[in-house]
């Protein structure tokens, strides 16, 4: 089948509705206009009707992964100025409210951003202030140029900063860090002096200043384990007003008015007695607030984005359009059920190819997944899913969300498991390995029993574990950071069940991924293994002898994120990779790859799975896509 053959016209599925939203800004104009941005780990999400809907706002932002926005409080013109910053440490700006994006170089080699603050008189001023754990970082040229602003600052790791309401007269800044430091600048930034008498020794995690700081002097701080605190005073003396067994965790602070809002690890409070008392009014935790004057307020949480019309007294979920589950990963079972895990370690399930989700709970529905395995079983398929606390669960996948019951094992001590293998036609046995790389078999018995000796990987991250079709051979991939900065990756085979590895491969790449597809190819035994964009096929040619290695390659731009083999590998020869720049297919074993289908062209693509008629394919975020395969 030639590539004109193929009919890869993609047609959206369904989506992994939610994810975790790092970061939410609002325009200067909000109440006019309704723009808003959310920061996600899985791209920008733009808002033009107060926060009631999103869409993607990727357009020129080439590192998804952003950790904080923020608008400029004042624009020149019609611009619709604002910033991002990204988890791989780069700088983004738009002049048109998110529509498209472009990088402001200069701050390559700065490090990753914690928080990002605008002069609030930017228009007139072009001041920048960036928080990062090697200090603060100012620009006056709206990012062009960067300068470290350190001096007086004896603890660098700075993990909160506000700026003066009128900082245009005052030069006021504050920042707090993660060691207990907290610190005022009356010149701009260009020098610290502490403000902390009567602070504890703890981690700042947020910081406000009052509407009115420049009358009331009031200004409040959040901490990690002692609760929130106030100043009267400008920050020369404070005092606690709230104590962490009433809100745990101080996560985010906001004003709506005269009215005070505290994000933390117990819920979303507010307060209408400057701190005084404080009411508790959602279940959400608020990574960040951002308000309006007509009384809108916007909540980055670790489940969304949720929305109050009323100043934070009421509050509802608002994750229409937005699809954030970073990256996810992602298993089908044969009978087409999708099971997903996102970085958070939230689970979710669905029964027709990714049309309906449902997120799963397990035990008391607290600990986070860090691994799931599917098993095809002869009547119905198994989900095996492993949690932080290193419990091992199992539940039937039969066109239903799986029910849980107690625990079938525990990893000992205080490790857990990292990755799941159903073992097939061995009875539902299950190869574990735990954090620690230790591997261990599962094979219904009350506890998992440690296979003997330790790993040959030892020292390395394990990073995969993957099964031949036949189930009479498995591979190991792991690796490690090498004197070069670059990833030397090792793939270990056995022939056993879970004993005695031998080294197979070792590879080097850019990039710290590495992706496997094992088809069933009795022939010639072929093993795919993909870095960055090259694609290296391990096989016995004509079945006989040694095994021998050929390597191609895909376009510089794609990174192979994914692999996927025809069922019908053996005959047909075709794979299919998923990268960061859509899909691409190969019709000769992977000598040669071509771009498939236009839909995708460009986007990013975490996950492909591949049937006899059809491809389906997951975007980063969790957006579900299928396409068929034949003419």
């Amino acid at each position: 089948m030639t590539q004109s053959q193929l009919d890869n016209t993609w047609r959206r599925v369904g989506a992994w509705s939610g994810g975790l939203v790092s970061a939410v800004a609002m325009s200067p104009t909000f109440a006019h206009d309704g723009l808003a941005l959310a920061a996600t780990a899985a791209g920008m999400f733009r808002s033009t009707d107060g926060g009631l809907s999103w869409q993607p706002a990727n357009i020129g932002l080439t590192d998804r992964s952003v950790l904080a926005v923020a608008f400029a409080p004042a624009n020149r013109g019609a611009e619709q100025r604002a910033f991002a910053t990204t988890e791989g440490s780069r700088l983004f700006t738009t002049a048109d409210g998110g529509a498209q994006w472009e990088e402001l170089s200069a701050w390559t080699g700065f490090g990753q951003a914690t928080q990002f603050v605008v002069s609030p008189n930017f228009a007139a001023d072009q001041t920048l202030f960036v928080a990062t754990y090697e200090g603060v970082f100012r620009s006056q040229d709206g990012g062009a140029s960067w300068e470290s602003s350190i001096f007086g600052l004896h603890d660098v790791e700075v993990a909160a900063l506000a700026c003066a309401p009128d900082y245009a007269a005052s030069e006021v800044l504050w920042v707090g860090t993660i060691n207990g430091g907290l610190y005022r600048s009356r010149n701009g930034a260009r020098s610290w002096r502490d403000s902390g008498h009567g602070l504890p020794d703890d981690a700042f995690t947020a910081l406000l200043a009052s509407p009115a700081e420049a009358d009331d002097q009031r200004l409040y701080v959040g901490t990690e384990t002692h609760g929130l605190y106030r100043s009267g005073n400008g920050g020369a003396n404070w005092a606690p007003v709230a104590r962490s067994a009433e809100m745990g965790s101080i996560l985010s602070l906001g004003a709506a008015g005269q009215r005070l809002l505290a994000g933390s690890s117990e819920g979303l409070h507010v307060s209408d007695d400057g701190g005084q008392s404080w009411m508790r009014v959602a279940a959400c935790r608020a990574l960040e607030l951002a308000t309006a004057p007509n009384g809108v307020v916007l909540a980055a949480a670790e489940d969304g984005l949720y929305r109050s019309p009323d100043g934070g007294a009421t509050w509802v979920r608002a994750t229409t359009g937005i699809v954030a589950h970073a990256p996810p990963v992602a298993q089908r079972s044969g009978r087409g059920e999708l099971c997903a895990l996102d970085r958070a370690g939230l689970l979710a399930h669905a029964a027709n190819d990714g049309e309906d989700w449902t997120e799963l709970a397990l035990g008391d529905g607290q600990a986070s997944v860090t691994a799931f395995a599917i098993g095809d079983g002869r009547d119905a398929a198994r989900l095996l899913v492993a949690t932080a606390d290193g419990a091992l669960f199992a539940g039937p996948l039969d066109g239903a969300a799986p029910s849980w019951g107690q625990p079938l094992a525990h990893a000992p001590g205080d490790r857990f498991f990292l990755h799941l293998l159903a073992l097939p036609g061995l009875a539902g046995e299950v190869l574990l390995a735990d954090d620690h790389g230790q591997l261990y078999r599962w094979a219904g018995g009350k506890e998992a029993v440690v296979l003997a000796g330790p790993p040959p990987w030892a020292g390395e991250a394990l990073l995969n574990l993957a099964c031949a079709p036949s189930g009479q051979r498995l591979l190991a991939a792991s690796g490690y950071v090498n004197t070069s900065g670059h990833y030397t990756f090792h793939l270990w085979e056995t022939d056993g069940g879970g004993d005695g590895w031998s080294q197979l491969a070792e590879l080097e790449s850019e990039l710290p991924s590495i992706a496997l597809a094992w088809p069933d190819d009795p022939h010639e035994r072929s093993l795919v293994v993909a870095t960055r964009n090259r694609v290296i096929r391990i096989f016995q040619p004509r079945g006989e002898g040694e095994l021998v290695s050929a390597q191609h390659f895909l376009p510089a731009e794609a990174n192979v994120t994914a692999l996927a083999a025809s069922p019908a590998f053996a005959t047909d020869r075709q794979l299919w990779a998923a990268t960061n720049r859509g899909v691409y297919h190969s019709a000769d074993v992977g000598v040669t790859w071509a771009a498939w289908g236009a839909a995708l062209a460009g986007q990013p693509v975490v996950a492909i799975f591949v049937t006899e008629a059809e491809v389906i394919a997951i975007e980063l975020g969790g957006t579900v896509w299928k396409a068929s395969r034949a003419a």
